[in-house]
């Protein structure tokens, strides 16, 4: 990775120390690296930004999600490939209901990679994340799921067969729910869609009108039942259970697999 280098510079206040980096005025991707009291002006490779936070002996040049340039928003302009837009960086690929492509460039060459399942590409933090914390991402599209319509009644509460799940079991993580008579689970699919165009139901109110936090599972016709969607707060989400685990429909959760009877 090869940074330019422009011009020396000398005289009293330029390197306040005999090592040390500061941005050039107005710049996020110049600075003025001194080395032994000697200044010069350099600027990073296309699409990274100059971070003035590291240490002396770390690389200043970083990616965009690690550098806030704030008022320093100059740029040099960019190097476009047939790959890439910029020299280095992560780009999506895929439009708003393919959301799990990046490109990752490097000296404009680009590889290909994919999010694991039920994860999608945020161009922001250049990581993979649920897909509806992706403002790009058409979450339900995506996924493939919209958990089913659950009808809430304010005088007589949820329809009978409602109870609640005190823990459920999300990937590898478990997530613990306020404790509430009333939070829903149902288990029904489209009869013609399957598990496509399913829609995550309106969040319960209680009894004080307050909206109640609660994490809603559902099937999916996986492989030894391996997994599931899971509505938190109305958002749907694939998720996959431990190893060794299997999706219980009938509980709602990952349980041992000698235990499931799996119907896929």
């Amino acid at each position: 990775m090869e940074i330019l280098t422009f011009a020396q510079y000398s005289g009293p206040g330029v390197c306040k120390e005999l090592n040390e980096r500061h941005p050039v005025s107005g710049s996020c991707d110049r600075y003025i690296e001194c080395i032994n009291g000697t200044a010069e002006e350099k600027l990073c490779p296309d699409g990274l930004r100059f971070n003035p936070n590291v240490n002396f002996d770390v690389y200043p040049c970083q990616y965009p999600n690690e550098v806030a340039c704030l008022e320093r928003s100059a740029l040099q302009p960019p190097q476009p490939t047939a790959d890439c837009p910029h020299q280095f960086g992560y780009f999506k690929i895929g439009d708003a209901r393919n959301c799990s492509g990046f490109r990752t460039c490097v000296n404009g060459v680009g590889y290909d990679f994919v999010c694991p399942d039920g994860l999608a590409f945020s161009s922001e933090t250049y990581r993979c994340e649920w897909p509806d914390e992706v403002a790009d991402c058409d979450a339900e599209a995506f996924v493939g799921f919209r958990c089913p319509e659950v009808p809430i009644s304010k005088e007589l509460g949820p329809p009978a067969g409602f109870r609640f799940y005190g823990q459920n079991w999300l990937a590898n993580k478990r997530s613990a729910v306020s404790p509430c008579h009333r939070a829903p689970k149902c288990q029904q699919m489209s009869d013609d869609l399957g598990y496509l165009g399913f829609k995550c139901p309106e969040i319960p109110i209680d009894a004080d009108g307050d909206p109640i936090d609660i994490v809603l599972n559902y099937s999916y016709p996986s492989p030894n039942c391996t997994s599931f969607f899971s509505c938190d707060k109305g958002r749907a989400r694939f998720l996959s259970c431990d190893l060794g685990l299997a999706f219980d429909e009938s509980i709602g959760r990952c349980r041992d697999a000698d235990l499931v009877q799996c119907n896929y």
